[in-house]
């Protein structure tokens, strides 16, 4: 058995992400906080204080916010916008806390980088820093892994539960 041991459950699957790499400056490890995810924490706490007095009031918020949410992704994928999104996406192993890939590209380990996730079917994004910790040379190029850190707490809770909705369909689908 193998001695690795994971903080999360890893599955594999394609999802749309891009990176760019930071410079010493951009990497001294604070929470990377949008102004959106500040407004989805505010409209979340919001629709939890609601919920008590109005569950379905609460209930209709959260579904209008998540069809808005669709509605701007839908408005802001052009078809340049599109044409990037499909070639950026990836066959990936990911959990909570990092991702590996396999790149064309040689990389040093070490470097710090922004990372964005597209998580399909729902369309969310998550958006942290991550650090390559290796970079392995496999048949089709080399094999990076990526450990994330900075990421805030909504887009890891958004991440946790991806990942177990996706391995919990795969596990379905493997029956």
């Amino acid at each position: 058995m193998s001695k690795e041991k994971r903080r999360y459950f890893r599955i594999n699957e394609k999802v749309g992400f891009t990176y760019e790499w930071l410079d010493a400056s951009e990497s001294d490890g604070g929470e990377l906080m949008s102004n959106e995810e500040d407004d989805d924490r505010k409209i979340v706490r919001l629709i939890n204080e609601l919920a008590t007095e109005s569950p379905q009031l609460a209930e209709l918020i959260a579904a209008l916010n998540a069809k808005l949410d669709r509605t701007l992704q839908r408005i802001a994928m052009d078809s340049e916008t599109l044409t990037q999104v499909v070639s950026r996406i990836r066959e990936i192993n990911i959990s909570a806390c990092g991702l590996g890939f396999v790149h064309d590209q040689s990389a040093q380990t070490g470097r710090h980088m922004r990372c964005e996730l597209e998580l399909s079917p729902e369309g969310k994004t998550v958006v942290t820093r991550g650090v390559l910790v290796a970079c392995d040379a496999v048949a089709g190029g080399y094999y990076w892994r990526v450990d994330f850190y900075g990421m805030s707490h909504t887009s890891q809770e958004r991440l946790i539960q991806h990942i177990v909705q996706r391995q919990g369909a795969q596990l379905k689908n493997r029956r």
